[in-house]
């Protein structure tokens, strides 16, 4: 059972709603597609370079490597900035496992300590800017993981000197945080959008408010062939330079399959085929 799980913080409670549309068309090609001898998993264990050579973390269980470059996992190529001051940015790969530490000194760590299914490594994002996953041919993304980190997900439960306590004082502010995952075409035109809500209180005092704690399988298959993901954060707490909120998340098990030419091109017809059922 692959999971992401963290029991510390606790759910305020969830409604059970799904934070994805259900099988579809197009979703049924993914289903058709997806066997074992042709699905591909980004697991990170380990990630790669693009040379083919596994990833060396440093001591303290992060890929930084000090360059600019670009690492693969599965069918994806991650990008992995590094600045001038000698941070880090995009996606990095890590295997820390701090879910207890507050503040940006933290920020390589997912909340749930692991990865999906307890597995030592997992991918990192810093979604300050928006940021891509890209593969080199078309691809049919079955599902994702998603958690937060733990930077992010105790600045929301208790505020830091940057963001504020999701909630507020008395717990009655409308506070949110979402990730909108988009599938780009081969032309980066758009081939749908999913939201996941990744702390939602805008519903104080009742079941449905929460931060969360834990990890979320999302299918992605309804976005049909793509050549790239689009992953963008907006929340509540907005300052000058955008959110104040850490713009972080943990991204493990990206499952994939690059399609062949034909099965390519049948996923967008299946997709308007799914459009017109809907709108019949």
């Amino acid at each position: 059972m692959e999971i992401f799980n963290y029991p510390n913080i606790k759910r305020r409670g969830r409604n059970g709603r799904p934070h994805a549309a259900g099988v579809t068309l197009r979703g049924a090609l993914s289903l058709f597609c997806a066997t074992p001898s042709t699905a591909a998993l980004a697991g990170f264990e380990p990630a790669r370079d693009l040379n083919g050579n596994p990833l060396t973390l440093n001591a303290e269980g992060v890929y930084r490597p000090g360059v600019t470059t670009t690492f693969t996992s599965g069918a994806g190529q991650f990008l992995h900035e590094q600045y001038d001051w000698g941070g880090t940015g995009k996606w990095t790969v890590s295997a820390q496992t701090d879910n207890t530490t507050p503040g940006f000194g933290n920020q390589y760590s997912a909340i749930t300590g692991m990865g999906a299914g307890g597995s030592t490594h997992y991918a990192i994002a810093d979604a300050f800017a928006p940021l891509s996953i890209t593969f080199a041919q078309p691809t049919q993304v079955a599902s994702v993981r998603i958690t937060n980190t733990t930077y992010a997900a105790l600045s929301m439960a208790n505020g830091d000197m940057f963001a504020k306590k999701f909630g507020g004082a008395d717990g009655t502010d409308p506070d949110f945080l979402a990730l909108s995952i988009e599938g780009l075409d081969g032309n980066a035109a758009s081939t749908g959008t999913v939201v996941f809500m990744r702390a939602d209180c805008r519903v104080s005092g009742t079941a449905d408010a929460y931060i969360l704690p834990d990890g979320e399988s999302l299918s992605l298959a309804a976005h049909g062939s793509v050549a790239a993901l689009s992953f963008s954060l907006t929340g509540s707490d907005v300052g000058a330079f955008g959110l104040n909120t850490p713009a972080y998340f943990a991204l493990d098990n990206l499952s994939s399959v690059p399609l062949p030419p034909a099965l390519a091109l049948l996923a967008p017809a299946l997709g308007m085929l799914v459009r017109w059922r809907r709108q019949a």
